[in-house]
């Protein structure tokens, strides 16, 4: 689940037949990044794409997205952003708003 990114490395790794170890190296070697990191920034961007094109509840990107509830991901958002789903939600409604004025 996207909360657990350990536990899906742990799990990822077996299916593509490496270890964790190599796996780390390649995403640092290849992304200058961690897995972690990696599966942490196509999280938010997948949530960020739900609130931008859609008008679903962030109960029901929670849901999608398997976190184990709308709390959790919105203390994840706003770890990761600065801001709740629905204060980014609402700047961009607003700046939208301004755009077309």
């Amino acid at each position: 689940t996207a909360g657990r990114s350990g536990t899906c490395l742990k799990a990822t790794a077996p299916m593509t037949a490496i270890t964790t170890t190599y796996l780390n190296k390649l995403c640092h070697r290849h992304a200058l990044s961690s897995p972690k990191q990696l599966i942490d920034s196509q999280t938010v961007s997948e949530i960020k794409s739900c609130l931008i094109n859609t008008d679903m509840p962030v109960k029901a990107i929670a849901a999608r997205l398997h976190f184990d509830d709308a709390s959790y991901l919105c203390r994840y958002f706003r770890r990761h952003t600065g801001v709740t789903p629905q204060q980014y939600r609402n700047n961009l409604r607003h700046n939208a708003c301004c755009i077309c004025e």
